[in-house]
């Protein structure tokens, strides 16, 4: 009877380290981290198949016959038969800068921070060793 009963410990203690086992493997860090990084990835993709959706749309709209008209019109100055085309003078295109329109300036973007410029380095520096 004493062997039967310290099998069933046995059996009870191996189920309950189990139980331990597989509760702690649920709500381990490494776990946690890997469901969020599958969270973020399947936003990602929802993200893409959304944009992949509207470029499709804009794909087809290229690709269509009325695309092509309308850019005929408007580049072109094309009229289809039957249509009056008018062309008034000092009027440009919507799309076209005029001709008074100033050039944009080109600026050099800035290079990468100096040592002495993060946080107040350089104002302590010069706080504390500038002539006065």
């Amino acid at each position: 009877m004493a062997v039967v009963a310290a099998r069933f410990a046995v059996v009870l203690l191996f189920c309950g380290v189990m139980f331990l086992v597989i509760s702690q493997s649920v709500a381990s860090p490494a776990r946690s981290r890997a469901e969020a990084r599958i969270a973020s990835l399947e936003a990602q993709i929802k993200e893409a198949r959304g944009r992949n959706a509207v470029l499709a749309e804009r794909l087809e709209y290229r690709r269509s016959s009325g695309f092509v008209m309308a850019t005929a019109k408007q580049e072109l100055m094309l009229a289809e038969p039957g249509e009056i085309g008018l062309e008034i003078d000092g009027v440009l295109p919507i799309d076209r800068p005029s001709e008074s329109s100033p050039l944009p300036v080109y600026t050099e973007p800035p290079g990468p921070p100096g040592l002495l410029d993060f946080g107040y380095i350089r104002a302590w520096k010069d706080a504390l060793f500038s002539p006065r």
